[in-house]
């Protein structure tokens, strides 16, 4: 409940902040009423206005936008009624139940959504201030009208709006100008994109002109529809390329457009917020082609994934008669390799950063990757038997292993007792993951774990055969399940399916050169991913 009720909190403040936007929403909903005559009426009556003497009558424009805020303070009271309500009612709704699943899961893509509405407004908002600025001040430039006008306009993501106005005498210099507070903000030019200026007051004011205000854009770099990279790029300046390493893929190009024409970057000015899509050649993986290694003294029947393993830079394989080699990538060579202690690479495993060889008690050991070597590493609570009984749920580490079940905490190096709901005594080596989600199998039966109450909750998955029909699945063996980076694969023998992200279902897959394999003969050295019977994957 504690969980709900920070989700409450969040649901109050961020309605709490809608109610408040939507009120300055209808301010900029009706703007161009407001001002259907007040960019005329400053900018040419007001000149005659002055003429005639009657300075005050510009400033009646500005008493009506204050008289409009006051009407909206009270509209703004009408909604925070409504906003009480509506949480009086959701926290009912929460206390007794009454909202399924994917209610929730509505109600969250809905305070996303809001979320990002009311950061769109924030910005009217800030341009509408800082527009009732500027016609403050240009009204009080016309006090004296032999004195020129300097305009400090903001270029700000491919939009132009005015921050600033100085009055000078003609063949005056400027006044230094109030830093925009915000982090994108380059400096001034005196050309859209031109060179910066160093010091505003050397610059010499011999007619009304505009100074212009320059913030660097965000580039975005999109690969299968997800963020890969970001550059902030000048305005009128240019993208740099970005390499891509996706397995199985070959970057041919960047586009303005999902699956457009690829573009040259030097041609292309970035003027505003810019996302580029990656055009890759579209081929992914089908086919396993045999694949020839030079075992040199390895036994090529130890190439095994659950053999193999890495340190982050290179390829190790470490057998279960305590031979180890070491991948030369260039010539496909396995070359033997010493350590310091004997290692089994299915014994070898990681918290994402460090590498941990654990095989029972008094045999727990950390890589120091600098000098090749391995170190004792004491835990504490626990010393973890096998490697082969650790998971994550890519948020903590778990040993579990019957009525051994234990959290890391990783400050310490302890290993603390954890109590799961549902099934007691799961098994780590039959855990695993798709996407986010993390799943057991007990032979009879599959859970899948609810992370917030560390509950396993029965399930199964629906499989949509090649021939049209479904059927479901309640057993799925951890071993079968690997991944490209890009899918999710089960292979167990003569059942290869692959994961369906958008339905979270399983479809029958079919493979050329290689049709009967286990996920867990599969393995990568970061740029291919091979089979251990000799095959690699294109």
């Amino acid at each position: 409940m504690k969980t709900w009720k920070k989700w409450l909190i969040a649901v109050f403040s961020v309605l709490l902040l809608a109610g408040i936007a939507l009120g300055v929403v209808w301010m900029v909903d009706n703007w161009s009423a407001i001002t259907s005559n007040t960019t005329l009426y400053t900018q040419e009556d007001l000149d005659n206005a002055y003429n005639q003497g009657l300075d005050d009558a510009g400033y009646d424009v500005i008493i009506q936008y204050q008289e409009q805020i006051a009407g909206l303070q009270t509209e703004l009271q009408n909604k925070e009624i409504t906003i009480g309500n509506l949480t009086d009612q959701l926290n009912d709704a929460l206390e007794n139940g009454g909202l399924k699943d994917e209610q929730i899961e509505d109600l969250m893509q809905n305070i996303a959504d809001l979320q990002a509405d009311i950061t769109a407004k924030q910005e009217q908002i800030e341009e509408l201030q800082d527009d009732i600025k500027y016609y403050e001040e240009l009204l009080e430039a016309y006090e004296d009208s032999d004195k020129l006008r300097v305009t400090f306009t903001m270029v700000d993501n491919g939009k132009e709006r005015n921050y600033d106005v100085q009055v000078v005498e003609p063949n005056g210099y400027l006044s230094e100008v109030i830093t925009p507070d915000r982090a994108d903000f380059e400096g001034w030019s005196l050309t859209k994109g031109g060179e910066l200026i160093d010091d505003l007051t050397t610059i010499q004011v011999t007619e009304n002109m505009t100074i212009y205000g320059m913030c660097t854009n965000t580039v975005t770099f999109m690969v299968n529809g997800e963020e890969y990279a970001t550059q902030e790029v000048s305005y009128g300046k240019y993208a740099t390329d970005v390499e891509v390493s996706l397995t199985g893929y070959t970057l041919e190009g960047w586009s303005l457009t999902e699956n457009g024409e690829t573009i040259t970057f030097n041609t292309t000015p970035i003027i505003k917020d810019t996302t580029f899509y990656a055009v890759l050649n579209g081929k992914g993986f089908t086919t396993w082609e045999e694949k020839i290694w030079n075992y040199g003294d390895c036994d090529a029947s130890d190439i095994t994934a659950e053999n193999i393993w890495t340190d982050g830079k290179n390829i190790y394989c470490s057998t279960l008669k305590w031979d180890n080699y070491i991948l030369n990538q260039e010539t496909s060579t396995w070359e033997e390799k010493t350590w310091n202690v004997r290692i089994q690479g299915n014994y070898t495993w990681t918290d994402g950063e460090e590498v941990y060889y654990s095989f029972g008690e008094g045999k727990q050991y950390i890589l120091n990757k600098e000098t090749s070597t391995w170190e004792e590493k004491t835990w504490y609570g626990y010393q973890p038997a096998s490697s082969k009984h650790i998971w994550t749920d890519t948020n903590n580490i778990y040993y579990s292993n019957g009525n051994r079940q234990y959290v890391l905490n990783q400050g310490t190096s302890t290993w603390e007792t954890i109590t799961w709901n549902g099934v007691s005594n799961p098994v780590g080596d039959e855990i695993w993951m798709v996407g986010e989600n993390v799943y057991y199998c007990d032979s009879d039966d599959i859970y899948v774990l609810h992370k917030e109450t560390s509950t396993w909750i029965e399930t199964s998955f629906e499989l949509n055969c090649l021939d049209g029909s479904t059927e479901s699945i309640n057993v799925m063996d951890a071993d079968g399940i690997w991944t490209d980076g890009e899918n999710v694969y089960y292979s167990y023998y003569s059942d290869q399916y692959i994961y369906d992200k958008e339905t979270s279902t399983w479809k029958e897959k079919t493979w050329t050169g290689l049709t009967s394999f286990t996920g867990k003969y599969i393995w990568t050295d970061g740029t291919n991913i091979y089979y251990s019977d000799g095959y690699v994957l294109v």
